[in-house]
């Protein structure tokens, strides 16, 4: 199931995300693996929609926000991007892996 989403009908997309989430919250760490892979693919609307999702289920993953703020600023959306970067630090202020 999670192989088949795809931005062609994105607010579907992001339900199916949501009720896998809600199922099963063991499918988080695939999704966030789906999200990057999405990204390394260049399909960044698709990955901004699962990390979207994941930050609704999981907003202490400074991952998650570190990824939104690379695919923000990869869309333009240099705010938005700042934004994320902002709370990857603020959630773990210690890690090097969060700091741009």
């Amino acid at each position: 199931m999670i192989e088949q989403i795809s931005l062609q009908n994105s607010s579907g997309s992001a339900l199916a995300i949501s009720k896998i989430l809600e199922s099963d919250y063991g499918y988080y760490d695939e999704l966030f693996k789906l999200g990057t892979t999405f990204a390394l693919q260049n399909k960044l609307i698709e990955s901004k929609l699962v990390f979207e999702n994941l930050s609704k289920f999981n907003d202490a993953d400074p991952r998650v926000y570190f990824n939104l703020g690379l695919i923000e600023n990869l869309l333009g959306n240099h705010i938005r991007a700042i934004e994320c970067y902002s709370k990857a630090h603020k959630i773990s202020p210690n890690d090097d892996d969060v700091l741009i």
